[in-house]
């Protein structure tokens, strides 16, 4: 059975240029509270679904994902020089001194929930074109979804805008320049104006997603005579959270995020919406029974956890994760966690902004995890499926090792070995790597897994095995922790 996890929809914004005017004398510039009827009609903003698809992907995929959610809009002369001034426009300017080179400055709208996919200003605000001799006044239109961002700083330069932010890991950011309606395949250049306005012409925005989308996808694995429960309590990834966005530039390419900061930080997976990510207990699948039955039993608790990161690009991310088997008397969650780096299967390519990638994680307990890393093709229109039975059988590979007992000054060699569906496998792609959590009390040769005891105690080895890809197939990472006990 194939579980849906998101559909994915269509989520332009549009903005709808009703009509505008302003005085004989061109003293209008675009303000209401100096604006007669006779002079000017009122500009709105709409929002409804149209054919264009979003680029790239994210939490906000659909009109009813925008409702009570702010985004901005700016509208800059789209021509060379100011038609009053003769001076060149300058996005660096406010709208209060010339409308004439800039008619919105980030203004606010939003879509009340409930009601028409028509978009109100903050305030009850309303914007104008000019008309008469300056009718022909044309404007750019730019627009934002920021998704509860705190802007830090905001800077105007003469040719694009700044905003500075630090981002959780939780938000979606949105950009958009609307295109020129066509006719006929020729773009209509007098668009958006007072004419284009007057014939009913809208600015468009297909939406972008401007960060890499991380999504989780967990299964309990199948081991025989266990049906233990696993908690994940946590799980945290390190990316850049400083970040530029550029909601508006004369140089389209310019347009979207920028993470010029090479600072990083640990950000906390959440829920769906940005609320705490609350504990999923995952129950081993017992593989003692009937195999299609396991099988079966596992495909049902097969899930996404949590709604995913949107992060920097990078081409790896450090992941940690915290989990505990409560049947267990060891705490091993207050000793370590289970520390991994996440990659693509080109261990050079990067992941790349808009796309959306997938980590799918078979739990065996609290120190046996194994997972693999998917580019997520979307069609447009299409839809996220969860389907456990596009994943090879190698997919079940788990990492198995003994816990060591050693003398201080003794050494033991790692002999770790593979399970593929609880069958002993040799595979010769695999490398192991191995690191101790506690070096003062016993060292591991990072390459062979000879261990060597240190001073008396308890400490944990975690055992990475490595597989690249074989054939079509996924590579993907096992981790297993073992306990190592120092007399």
């Amino acid at each position: 059975m194939k579980k849906m996890i998101n559909r994915r929809r269509i989520i332009p914004l549009v903005v709808l240029a009703i009509a505008a005017a302003s005085c004989l004398d061109n003293s209008y510039r675009g303000y209401e509270e100096i604006a007669e009827k006779k002079f000017a009609l009122p500009l709105d903003v709409h929002v409804a679904l149209g054919t264009p698809f979003t680029r790239g992907s994210g939490a906000i995929d659909s009109l009813e994902n925008f409702a009570d959610k702010e985004f901005l809009v700016w509208a800059f002369n789209s021509d060379t020089l100011n038609p009053s001034t003769k001076d060149t426009i300058d996005y660096s300017l406010p709208r209060e001194q010339d409308t004439l080179n800039c008619l919105i400055d980030g203004y606010p709208a939003t879509i009340e929930k409930g009601a028409s996919a028509i978009a109100k200003w903050k305030g009850g605000r309303r914007f104008f074109y000019p008309r008469a001799e300056l009718s022909s006044v044309k404007y750019d239109f730019f627009a934002a979804f920021l998704d509860g961002i705190d802007i830090q700083s905001r800077d105007a330069f003469s040719d694009h805008i700044e905003l500075r932010a630090e981002i959780d890991g939780s938000n979606d950011i949105l950009t958009a320049k609307a295109p020129l309606p066509t006719l006929n395949g020729v773009p209509k250049e007098y668009a958006f104006s007072y004419r284009s306005a007057y014939e009913g012409l809208i600015p468009e925005f297909t939406m972008n997603h401007n960060t890499v989308r991380i999504d989780f996808v967990v299964k309990p694995g199948i081991a025989s005579g266990n049906t233990s429960p696993v908690i994940v309590d946590s799980v945290i990834l390190q990316a850049r959270p400083d970040v530029v966005i550029i909601p508006a530039a004369k140089d389209t390419s310019k347009i979207g995020v920028e993470f010029r900061s090479d600072r990083k930080k640990f950000l906390h997976l959440t829920d769906v919406g940005g609320r705490k990510l609350m504990p999923d207990t995952l129950r081993i699948v017992d593989g003692a029974q009937d195999p299609v039955m396991a099988k079966r039993e596992q495909k049902a608790k097969t899930h996404q956890l949590g709604g995913g990161f949107f992060v920097s690009p990078e081409n790896y991310y450090l992941l940690r994760m915290r989990l505990h088997e409560p049947e267990h008397s060891e705490a091993f969650q207050d000793r370590g966690i289970i520390e991994d780096t996440v990659r693509l299967v080109d261990r050079t390519a990067m992941f790349k902004q808009g796309g959306r990638y997938v980590v799918n994680m078979t739990i065996y307990g609290e120190r046996d995890v194994y997972f693999t890393v998917r580019l997520v093709p979307w069609a447009e229109g299409g839809s996220f499926v969860i389907d456990p039975d596009a994943e090879s059988e190698l997919i079940e590979l788990q990492v198995v090792a003994a816990d060591i007992e050693m003398a201080v000054g003794e050494t033991v060699k790692i002999e770790p070995r593979i399970m593929i569906n609880m069958v002993p496998t040799v595979l010769k792609e695999v490398v192991y790597s191995y690191r101790s959590l506690d070096r003062a009390i016993a060292s591991v040769d990072s390459s062979t897994g000879e261990v060597t005891g240190l001073s008396p105690g308890e400490t944990w080895i975690m055992i990475t095995a490595s597989r690249s890809a074989v054939g079509d197939l996924y590579g993907g990472n096992g981790i297993r922790v073992i306990k190592v006990k120092v007399n």
